[in-house]
């Protein structure tokens, strides 16, 4: 299965721990990673390092990409009925 229109490092919320920066990814149970991980992660799919893989998302960008997460998933799975809604909160909160 090829990998397009799945999660990239991007999908993965900076958050500021003490003196230093790791992400937690809502999409795996929360697992906390630090940035030697991410750049690890980053070479094991080939695609260059990026310096906003190491920086903060907002609030709004975390739903954004867990709602366009579950849209993927529902047009993967075969469930187009549930698409429309979720667009609709998606343009909600790209008007905001």
């Amino acid at each position: 299965m090829a990998d397009e229109g799945l999660p990239k490092p991007t999908r993965i919320p900076l958050l500021a721990n003490g003196s230093k920066y790791c992400k937690r990814s809502p999409f795996n149970q929360g697992t906390v990673f630090t940035r030697k991980e991410i750049e690890m992660f980053v070479r094991q799919l080939k695609i260059p390092a990026d310096p906003s893989f190491f920086t903060p998302c907002s609030n709004i960008d975390i739903i954004q990409r867990l709602l366009e997460t579950l849209k993927f998933c529902y047009i993967q799975t075969g469930l187009p009925e549930k698409i429309q809604p979720i667009d609709d909160l998606l343009d909600l909160i790209l008007k905001s």
